[in-house]
């Protein structure tokens, strides 16, 4: 639960969201007083005075409170080891399953987050907290940048495919003419002197 109520000031994300899992519209952004009392009242709460927890305290001291009637403080060691280990987990499930729902409901901001990860590697860094005014150049130059060169890269290829087909279909060509006409071929049949190795070639015999 906790996990589920983290900001988003992660890698997945564009911007700071207040509650990472909700939508950047979402009216409940705006209640910051809740978001502390969800965090550190009811789930500090919920760990604090859990019944595991009161039950380890008890095994720490011994007395009546277990059936054995001394301190069993090994046991409780290992309990605190795994309740710990537990809770570290659920919270980890937790600011996953928060920043995937943050990438369902802002697409916009998750593409804007891979992005902004992308141009970091090349030693491009981009302010998180640009206000909503900035930002909006930030998609037009960072963003349409990225998509224009990927549409000229992808054009680009096909135009390649094109040129590769067309010589190849030329070099078939080239290829039939040869083995048709012989070593009289050329590459414009309307060419006078093509025409007379033609008829040179075919009239020796004749000639002869």
């Amino acid at each position: 639960m906790m996990g589920l109520l983290v900001s988003g000031d992660g890698e997945s994300i564009a911007i700071n969201l207040p509650v990472a899992a909700l939508s950047r519209e979402s009216k409940f952004q705006n209640w910051i007083v809740t978001h502390v009392g969800l965090r550190t009242g009811l789930c500090g709460s919920l760990t604090t005075f859990a019944s595991w927890n009161t039950q380890m305290v008890i095994m720490i001291c011994g007395g009546s409170g277990t059936e054995l009637g001394y301190s069993q403080w090994m046991s409780s060691i290992w309990g605190y080891i795994i309740g710990l280990f537990a809770a570290l987990q659920s919270y980890q499930f937790g600011v996953a399953v928060a920043y995937a729902l943050s990438r369902k409901f802002n697409p916009h901001l998750a593409m804007e987050a891979d992005l902004i990860v992308d141009k970091r590697s090349i030693g491009v860094l981009t302010n998180r907290d640009l206000p909503d005014f900035e930002r909006r150049f930030l998609h037009s130059i960072v963003l349409n940048e990225d998509v224009a060169a990927a549409e000229e890269e992808q054009v680009t290829r096909k135009e390649g495919e094109g040129e590769e087909e067309a010589q190849e279909g030329a070099q078939a060509e080239t290829k039939e003419n040869l083995h048709k006409y012989g070593d009289t071929h050329e590459s414009y049949y309307d060419n006078h002197i093509h025409h007379l190795r033609v008829w040179k070639h075919s009239t020796d015999d004749h000639r002869g």
